[in-house]
């Protein structure tokens, strides 16, 4: 896959390149004008410039089961397709690493810096993601969306629409292309 151009500096979409401020996208200057995509941070690393540039918190799929590793690293590489160069903010520690001390407040802050809260449920559906999910919701962050094989999802639908969040049934991309949208107009506003 080759390495999306980052649009700030492109020459092809700007117009010139070697100008300006660094790239509030990828956070790089002129000199190094391709983004390798979205910037991922995981639970405990440092959270710079997460708040300058768009940022999306993958709330869900929890845990480092394989099912959850395989549909975050789909979200981070859709996400990369579509040209985000932003921050992804993952609530779990490195795959391989122990998780750090302090991981409330580290979630707390990236919920605070983060412009959209993502959910994609797969599986079956415990009660602490309606509970995460529905505190997201209120503050008009969260988005749904659900693999059809996900068991119990009707139940955060409902909260999301209570809420008036958006749910994409099945639609992983539409979804990530949606809270793309979101993310870089909270940005821009």
């Amino acid at each position: 896959m080759p390495t999306p151009a980052c649009r700030r500096y492109s020459p092809e979409l700007t117009g010139s390149s070697r100008q300006g401020a660094p790239c509030t996208r990828c956070g790089r200057g002129p000199d190094a004008h391709l983004c390798a995509g979205p910037a991922v941070v995981h639970l405990g690393e440092p959270l710079e410039g997460a708040a300058e540039a768009p940022a999306l918190l993958v709330a869900r799929p929890a845990g480092l089961s394989p099912l959850a590793l395989v549909w975050r690293d789909r979200i981070v590489a859709g996400l990369a397709d579509l040209g985000f160069h932003g921050y992804v903010l993952v609530p779990e520690a490195r795959p391989g690493t122990a998780a750090p001390p302090g991981r409330a407040e580290w979630r707390a802050t990236a919920r605070e810096v983060a412009d959209v809260a993502l959910y994609w449920l797969a599986g079956r559906v415990r009660m602490s993601v309606l509970l995460a999910f529905d505190a997201d919701a209120r503050s008009g962050r969260a988005m749904l969306g659900f693999a059809p094989s996900a068991t119990g999802a009707s139940f955060v639908a409902a909260a999301a629409k209570r809420h008036g969040a958006p749910v994409f049934a099945g639609d992983l991309r539409g979804l990530l292309i949606e809270a793309l949208v979101r993310s870089e107009a909270a940005k821009l506003a």
